[in-house]
């Protein structure tokens, strides 16, 4: 429709033909109001599904975000454990270095006692030797005396080997 002043129908046109050319423009866009106005309301509910929906997402989302949170905390505090445990580890692993460097020493040090009681075992036995060998000479030399007629007191043999044994040099 022209707004234009000048603007004159065509002489043809009967006002019948005018009020039903006007009837139906009025029910085209009574029929475009309606689609209009029902998409409208399908925007509208639309809309508010979209609201609801979105307040739901919001829900999650913030559950979900205190669920994370919660998350990192218990990873957080996992990993001071481990951080702890890391430190008792190296501090354990500095122990057994150095309790393995005093069980060397103790095994060194066993070592040389070893040996000194193997010197002294030894020792030992070249003085159970000197002394078989003593009371033996002793019992020799009381049977030749007595053979020779020279009476020896009973005593002989056990005082001859209380005196000091002979020093053995290594």
């Amino acid at each position: 429709m022209s707004l234009d002043p000048n603007f004159a129908p065509p002489d043809d046109i009967t006002l019948d033909t005018m009020i039903n050319t006007v009837f139906i423009a009025v029910g085209h866009l009574q029929k475009r109001v309606q689609y209009l106005q029902s998409i409208h309301n399908a925007t509208e509910i639309n809309y508010n599904e979209n609201e609801l929906l979105l307040a739901k997402v919001a829900d999650d989302l913030k559950s979900r975000t205190t669920a994370l949170a919660r998350a990192n905390r218990a990873v957080t505090k996992f990993h001071g454990m481990c951080t702890q445990h890391e430190k008792r580890i190296a501090s354990l692993l500095n122990d057994l270095s150095s309790h393995q460097d005093e069980v060397a020493q103790a095994r060194q040090d066993l070592n040389d006692r070893m040996e000194e009681l193997s010197k002294a075992q030894q020792t030992t036995e070249q003085y159970c030797g000197y002394w078989t060998t003593a009371e033996l000479r002793c019992t020799q030399l009381e049977a030749l005396l007595e053979g020779a007629g020279i009476t020896v007191p009973d005593d002989f043999v056990s005082r001859s080997l209380d005196a000091p044994l002979p020093r053995v040099y290594s």
